[in-house]
């Protein structure tokens, strides 16, 4: 690793990572594997901080394209490790608190996250449950906007689940992101709210004006 990092101070090549992972994926010997597998590993984390998110998912790509035997052997047993540990809780947390920092959103960030909107959604709605979360609520709102549908169709499955605190986070990000997608569920979610969620929810989208709002009301 940091051998790499002192040939390479900048971006990383291109094709080291893509060549490190075919050669993992070729080899035979469980002892070598395990060497490769650590290399690679390497360059993932060399990847995120450099903030490299091309060569992160050049990476990430590459092992999960790698063709995978039906029945599991001990050289490849090395590459479904790399695939779990690649976006493993403390690069997805990286990968986060990079994706919601005050600098221009990365092409390529919303698209490694989009893997999983649900637990990208899990991720906020953490935040949003404590003090001061809700000033990031603009960050998170750009990177929903930015992953796309995957991010908001979770969204509108969220707001209308029993427990409070998904549900109302789940409406604060749709306020934010998609209010005409609130909009759109709202009487059908509005009498499984509490008193305080709904009142938010209507005190919120009266403020935004989305189109069809006077309807959704009349309906709800």
């Amino acid at each position: 690793g940091h051998l790499a990092e002192s040939l390479w101070p900048g971006f990383l090549p291109e094709e080291l990572s893509g060549s490190v992972v075919r050669a993992l994926v070729a080899e035979t010997a469980p002892d070598v594997s395990a060497v490769l597998a650590s290399v690679t590993n390497n360059l993932v984390r060399i990847a995120l901080k450099k903030t490299d998110f091309a060569e992160f998912e050049r990476i990430l790509l590459a092992v999960e394209s790698a063709p995978r035997r039906a029945e599991p052997c001990s050289e490849h047993v090395h590459l479904a490790f790399l695939a779990q540990n690649i976006l493993h809780e403390s690069n997805f947390r990286k990968l986060m608190e990079i994706a919601l920092d005050n600098r221009p959103l990365d092409d390529v960030l919303p698209r490694i996250l989009a893997r999983d909107p649900t637990r990208v959604i899990e991720h906020f709605t953490g935040l949003l449950a404590v003090p001061g979360g809700v000033e990031m609520l603009p960050a998170m709102a750009r990177l929903m906007r930015a992953i796309g549908e995957p991010a908001i169709g979770a969204l509108v499955t969220q707001v209308f689940d029993p427990r409070s605190p998904r549900a109302t986070a789940a409406v604060k990000l749709l306020a934010a992101t998609r209010p005409e997608r609130l909009v759109e569920v709202l009487a059908r979610a509005l009498p499984s709210w509490d008193w305080n969620l709904q009142d938010m929810a209507v005190s919120e989208l009266t403020r935004i004006q989305p189109a069809g709002l006077p309807l959704a009301l009349l309906e709800a």
